[in-house]
Order: C-alpha cells, then sequence, then structure tokens
C-alpha cells in the first residue's frame, strides 16, 4: 500500500516485526475474552496515541481477534509443567508468551501451520479457536487450553494508500470514516463463537 501495489489492503501488524513497536501492544495477553474488547481496546489506543509509525497510510479501522489460546494435537495440557518443552507454533509477541510459558515456539503462516501441526513439526499452536474451524485445525487438533488470564489477541489493520487518499473529495473521505467505524465493530464481533458448541476442551 505504501508503493502503490494496492490502494487499500488488510493485514496484522505482527506479520512486519519491528515496524510496529508500539502497536504490538494490542498483541499483550491481557486476559481478554472477547473480539469486541479486544477491537474496542484497539481502537481506543489508535486514537489515544495516533502511533507514527502508522503515518505512511490512511488507517481506515483496525480491529483485532478474540482470546488467542493454545491448541495441542496429541497432549493435554493441565499444568504448566506439561506445556515445558513442547513445540508450540506462534508468532510475533505470541511467540514470547509461548516461551515465558516453557515452551517451545515454531514459527509458520497461518496457512503452514495444519501440516506443521498433522506431521508434527509442531505439537500444538496459537490462535483463537476459530483456527478450528477456518483453518481446519480440528482435524489435527485434539485440546484447547481454556486458559483466558494468559490469552492474546492480534491487532489487524484496514488501510489505504495515502495519495489515494488525499485525492478524494471531503465528502467521500468522511464517508469512508464513518463506514469504517461502523464496520471496525462488526468485525470485531465476527470473532465471537458460541461456547456451548465446543471442540474437545480440555480445562
Amino acid at each position: 500500500m505504501v508503493k502503490g501495489i494496492s490502494d487499500i489492503g488488510l493485514s496484522c501488524f505482527t506479520y512486519t516485526r519491528g515496524k510496529f513497536p508500539l502497536t504490538s501492544v494490542i498483541d499483550l495477553p491481557l486476559g481478554l475474552q472477547n473480539g469486541v474488547t479486544a477491537t474496542r481496546m484497539a481502537n481506543a489506543y489508535f486514537k489515544k496515541f495516533m502511533p507514527k509509525e502508522c503515518d505512511e497510510v490512511k488507517m481506515l479501522y483496525v480491529h483485532a481477534h478474540g482470546p488467542g489460546l493454545i491448541h495441542t494435537t496429541k497432549k493435554p495440557v493441565a499444568t504448566l509443567e506439561d506445556l515445558k518443552g513442547m513445540k508450540i507454533r506462534s508468532t510475533g509477541l505470541a511467540s514470547k508468551l509461548v516461551l515465558a510459558l516453557g515452551a517451545a515456539p515454531v514459527g509458520t503462516t497461518m496457512p503452514e501451520t495444519y501440516d506443521a501441526l498433522r506431521t508434527g513439526v509442531a505439537e500444538g499452536a496459537t490462535a483463537p479457536i476459530q483456527a478450528l474451524k477456518g483453518f481446519r485445525w480440528g482435524e489435527v487438533v485434539k485440546y484447547t487450553i481454556l486458559n483466558y488470564g494468559s490469552s492474546y489477541s492480534t491487532g489487524f489493520f484496514i488501510a489505504m494508500n495515502k495519495k489515494k487518499w488525499n485525492a478524494l473529495p471531503p465528502d467521500i473521505q468522511k464517508i469512508f470514516e464513518q463506514a469504517s467505524e461502523e464496520r471496525s465493530e462488526k468485525t470485531g464481533a465476527l470473532w465471537e463463537f458460541d461456547r456451548s458448541r465446543r471442540h474437545k476442551v480440555h480445562h
């Protein structure tokens, strides 16, 4: 987007490590239990601090997923000792969380993670529970640890090339901003799930 290859795009801050040091605060393990709260927190942070690290683009809105949890393929985890030394797929700040819990971070992209779990390259992975269906992890994962005390979130953004934004008439910019504010809340709500229909869960 900065170079104009695309006019508008979506990604998450953690995919460009070191580019958004201040904004990584969104990914801290704050024990957030739903995507709406995580998204509101992310937007409140942006409105208050207006991080200069995002000045190269027009930030339309940000959102954050629901609680990032640890999912394991074969071994149930009831204590920190159970987690010690396990190979857990994680990225960004979540990898530091995994390390702090005594496990060994394994770096893969989301599309690569299914095979990493299936083949044993990773014995578990961090992600919101939606990954069990959306990325089909439920086919290879047996346990989800519902430990919200250490759950994290990941900040996503929808941004526009700054030249394209500046070329828009003020009335159109206003429509974009109004729609973005509305869409942010709705996107946060998409990260919710029906907790009465859980996958195989180990408490």
